[in-house]
C-alpha cells in the first residue's frame, strides 16, 4: 500500500508473515500471537487494527506499535465507509499511516489512484491461492480485470503467465495494452520494463528491474527465488546468488511443506557448484 514500492521502509506484509508461519518446523514449540514476527523478523514497528460492522457501515481502527517492547506508538482516528466497499477503507486509513511515515500526506505514494473493487480484488487473491491450477488461475485473472479493467495487478500477472509458457507473443500483446494505462506509478514502472526486458531478452536489464522489484520485498519467497534464478542463469552471478539466499533464514522452516524452499536450495547449490564450494553443496 505504498510504504515500500517508494522505499519509505521494507514492508513484512501479513501474506508473507502467514507463509512463514506455516512452514516452521513442528518440532518448534508452538507459537504465540506475533512470536514468528518479532523473533524471525524484528521488525521495527508493527502497524496493526481491527474493524467492526456498525448498521451497513464498516469500522477500521489502526495502529502503528513498536516492534521490540510491544507498546503503542500511535492511534489513528477511526475510519469509515460502505460495507459494500470494504477497500475504500483501506484507502482512507492507508493515507493515514502513509502521513505518520513520512510525517506529510503524499497523493503520489498511491499505487493506484482509487483501490479495486472489491470483487475483482478477491478474485485476485482466489487465483493466487490456485497458482498450481495454471487453468483456474487464468481464468480468475482474466475474471478480476473483466470486473475493474483500471486494476494493475492481475494486468501484469497475465503477461507473466503467458511469458512463463513461453507465449511471447501473447505476453507482448498484452503487455502493450496495459502500458499506456500505468505509467506513473514507480512501482508499476519497474514491473512494465521487467517484463519488457524479458520479452526482449535484456539479460543485463532483467537483472537491474528484477533486483529492484526484490528490493521493496526481500522476505517474499517468490520474489527470493525470482530474484536468485535471474542472478544465476540470466546474468551468470553466483556469488549474489549466495547473498540473496541468506537474506532468508531457512534453519527453522520445514522444507518438505515449501516448494519455494526446495527450488531455493536447489539454486543456492547450483551456484555453490558454480563457485566450486563442494563441501557446501553436500551440506546443502
Amino acid at each position: 500500500h505504498g510504504i515500500s514500492q517508494y522505499q519509505i521502509a521494507q514492508v513484512i506484509t501479513p501474506e508473507t508473515y502467514e507463509e512463514y508461519d506455516k512452514i516452521f518446523k513442528a518440532s518448534v514449540l508452538p507459537l504465540k500471537d506475533n512470536q514468528t514476527l518479532q523473533e524471525y523478523f524484528n521488525p521495527k514497528q508493527i502497524i496493526t487494527g481491527n474493524y467492526f460492522l456498525k448498521g451497513d457501515q464498516l469500522i477500521f481502527h489502526g495502529s502503528v506499535i513498536d516492534g521490540e517492547n510491544n507498546t503503542l506508538l500511535f492511534s489513528f482516528e477511526s475510519v469509515e465507509c460502505s460495507s459494500e466497499n470494504p477497500l475504500d477503507c483501506i484507502e482512507l486509513l492507508q493515507q493515514k499511516i502513509l502521513g505518520f511515515l513520512v510525517t506529510e500526506k503524499n497523493d503520489e505514494l498511491n499505487l493506484q489512484e482509487t483501490p479495486p473493487k472489491y470483487e475483482a480484488y478477491r478474485k485476485v487473491l482466489k487465483a493466487k491461492e490456485n497458482r498450481s491450477d495454471h487453468s483456474k488461475f487464468l481464468d480468475l485473472i482474466n475474471e478480476a480485470i473483466e470486473i475493474d479493467s483500471t486494476y494493475f495487478e492481475p494486468q501484469f500477472l497475465r503477461v507473466e503467465y503467458y511469458y512463463n509458457r513461453k507465449n511471447y507473443a501473447k505476453a507482448d500483446s498484452l503487455l502493450k495494452t496495459i502500458k499506456p494505462v500505468f505509467s506513473e506509478n514507480r512501482r508499476q514502472k519497474n514491473i512494465l520494463k521487467l517484463l519488457e526486458a524479458l520479452l526482449e531478452g535484456d539479460n543485463k536489464m532483467i537483472y537491474h528491474y528484477q533486483m529492484k522489484e526484490y528490493n521493496y520485498a526481500p522476505f517474499d519467497l517468490s520474489k527470493n527465488l525470482s530474484s536468485m534464478v535471474v542472478a544465476l542463469e540470466f546474468v551468470n552471478l553466483p556469488d549474489e546468488v549466495e547473498s540473496i539466499y541468506a537474506e532468508i533464514n531457512s534453519e527453522n522452516l520445514e522444507i518438505e511443506n515449501c516448494t519455494y524452499c526446495e527450488f531455493r536450495n536447489y539454486i543456492q547449490a547450483m551456484a555453490l557448484l558454480e563457485l566450486g564450494k563442494y563441501d557446501e553443496v553436500v551440506d546443502l
